[in-house]
């Protein structure tokens, strides 16, 4: 297939960044109507042509916004360059996948932060070969930075250098502060590159085009048609945008360490907590919950692991912070007290604003922030720092963030429509017969489903709950009343555990007071125990010693009685002993007797003579 491509000098410019061996990341920004877009698509056409089975992603914003313009881009190069449908490629709109007849692939993707996926889960394991993202200062930087990580597929095959397109115009944010002003400066890395972008660069742009941008107001006049990237809406920023994005690169004055703490309501605004060294903060941590525990638990763990005292610890005492910063007993910041040293300021957070101005203008405050959301977020609330006309009192104040979206809508529909319609603020728009309804795809369902099973399971709503979120059918609105039925059931459960946090400190005062009752109820009874037991133990030693005296009379009778039979046996034995003594002794006379008379029969002759034995008896006896 031979193609016949004209391009502008612009347009050429970006294709030979794209073809180029060491460019990765190309931002083609400038004005209205200077052919981004129609570079952007021939770039893909032509990368789907030269490589078969490669794959390339188109993104924006909103997938609805990609197929109304940019992908009518496309089929526009097609018909321009003889590429036909149902030939060269298809288009199927239900998948969004344009295929090329070699196998090549374009996926139509929705680039847009929703509250659901904030790490774009939606993408999965895509792999792509190359990327092409129209109005990039739509999405976020984070974004961005997740397509380039998708960008591998088929790159060894062909020994192509991973590339990416990116289209905008004139915006004070990310590709301001990555592209636009390192290319103003000369600072810019090497693989990126920005071309800037004219009406009167595209020769092929209509005559007529140009006449109605100069309608536009000065504003966008200066976008849009000038492709001005120093634009501002207004001269009362505080705060000089450069000096904000200036914020990253420097470190700031060195000093003794602090945390600070913005505690947020529930709802979408975010608990911001700083750990501060000086003049250059160290640590951003943020959290969605604004609990007090939640956020007591993560100043105190700063606080431990910096060790960093009590009174360099302040903590915004409105509204919900007032919980955080009695628990801790730190510093506590009230919005609206009165200036430090009586300076002319209507309050002590205008003061502040304007001290921080101060110090952010002329570089002394440095930031450390990895997180490009975060850094994002810091960008946008500093840039939204206004100051006010000085009042009444010729007092310095500022302007509430809330009150910049109003000028600003202000200046588009006037100061009487936009006083009907502030009359109008505590109404819904369905009061006015007004219905906006967006149906959900089936991602973003997953995506709800997933939140409301996560909620249920951390017992945060109910099941009458998750039944009333699944039956809206705009996703916005399904996730607004997720947050504040969960916001509701929260502080309920809030409620109920201080208040069971009461009923047990009312217990346990009662149990103590009983207990000090019934303490005091045995100290008199011990007491009257005493008196009773002093007369008792009168009378039971009296009758101890009665009883004492009787036995000791019972056993003075009883040893009476013994030694009694004790002499009746000694004077029994005694006797028995005489007796047996006197027996013996006659016994032996009688013997002595009988001997003596048969000597004396012997003598005479009338007996035989005695034996030995009866004659020594006889001796004996003798």
């Amino acid at each position: 297939m031979i193609i016949e491509a004209k391009f502008t000098q612009t347009q050429e410019q970006a294709i030979q960044y794209l073809f180029d061996k060491k460019t990765t990341e190309i931002l083609f920004g400038g004005a209205a109507g200077g052919g981004k877009s129609w570079v952007g698509c021939s770039w893909l056409i032509l990368m789907c042509l030269k490589y078969p089975k490669t794959r390339y992603l188109m993104g924006r914003s909103k997938l609805d916004s990609l197929k109304k313009t940019t992908l009518n881009t496309f089929f526009e190069v097609c018909e321009a360059w003889g590429i036909v449908a149902g030939k060269h490629y298809n288009f199927n709109a239900g998948s969004n996948i344009i295929s090329f007849y070699n196998k090549s692939e374009i996926l139509l993707k929705d680039l847009f932060l929703y509250p659901s996926d904030r790490n774009f889960d939606n993408l999965g394991s895509l792999e792509i070969t190359g990327a092409f993202i129209d109005e990039a200062n739509q999405i976020t930087e984070k974004a961005k930075n997740i397509v380039a990580s998708r960008m591998r597929y088929k790159l060894d095959d062909y020994g192509i250098i991973p590339k990416m397109l990116m289209t905008c115009n004139p915006a004070k944010n990310w590709v301001y502060s990555q592209y636009y002003r390192p290319a103003k400066d000369g600072t810019q890395k090497e693989h990126r590159k920005f071309i800037q972008s004219l009406v009167d660069d595209n020769e092929y742009i209509s005559k007529y085009y140009k006449t109605q941008l100069l309608t536009l107001d000065e504003l966008s006049k200066q976008r849009l048609l000038f492709g001005n990237w120093e634009y501002d809406a207004t001269n009362d920023a505080l705060i000089d945008y450069d000096a904000i994005i200036n914020l990253f690169n420097q470190k700031g004055i060195i000093g003794d360490k602090y945390i600070s703490c913005d505690v947020a309501r529930f709802g979408s605004d975010k608990t911001v907590i700083m750990l501060w060294e000086g003049l250059s903060i160290k640590i951003i941590r943020t959290l969605l919950k604004s609990a007090v525990n939640d956020v007591v638990e993560h100043v105190r763990q700063l606080q431990q692991e910096y060790q960093i005292p009590l009174r360099n610890i302040i903590v915004d005492e409105d509204g919900v912070g007032g919980g955080v910063k009695d628990y801790l007993r730190c510093q506590g910041f009230v919005n609206n007290s009165r200036p430090l040293k009586k300076e002319n300021y209507t309050n002590l957070k205008t003061q502040c604003y304007y001290k921080l101005a101060d110090l952010v203008n002329k570089g002394q405050i440095g930031i450390n922030c990895p997180d490009v959301n975060i850094k994002n977020y810091i960008i946008e609330e500093l840039e939204q720092v206004r100051t006010k006309d000085a009042d009444k009192d010729n007092k310095l104040q500022i302007i509430p963030k809330d009150s910049i979206l109003y000028n600003v809508y202000t200046n588009a529909v006037g100061d009487t429509n936009m006083a009907v319609l502030s009359s109008f603020d505590n109404l819904a728009m369905y009061n006015f017969g007004v219905m906006v309804v967006t149906e959900m795809n089936d991602r973003e369902k997953a995506y709800l489903e997933q939140n409301i099973q996560i909620a249920l399971g951390q017992k945060e709503i109910d099941l009458e709950d998750a039944i009333a979120i699944r039956q809206l059918r705009d996703v916005e609105q399904a996730e607004r009343l997720l947050v504040v039925r969960r916001a509701k059931r929260i502080k309920s459960q809030q409620e109920q555990a201080q208040q069971q946090m009461q009923m047990q400190t009312q217990m346990n005062s009662q149990s103590q007071q009983i207990a000090a009752q019934a303490e005091m109820e045995k100290d008199q009874m011990r007491s009257q125990l005493e008196i009773q037991r002093m007369p008792l133990e009168g009378q039971i030693k009296t009758q101890l010693m009665e009883l004492e005296y009787q036995y000791k009379m019972q056993i003075e009778q009883l040893k009476g009685q013994y030694d009694i039979v004790e002499q009746e046996i000694e004077s029994g034995v005694r006797q028995a002993e005489n007796s047996e003594s006197e027996n013996r002794k006659d016994e032996r006379i009688d013997r002595q007797a009988m001997a003596q008379s048969k000597l004396i029969a012997q003598r005479k002759g009338d007996r035989p003579p005695m034996d030995e034995t009866l004659s020594g008896a006889l001796t004996n006896m003798q």
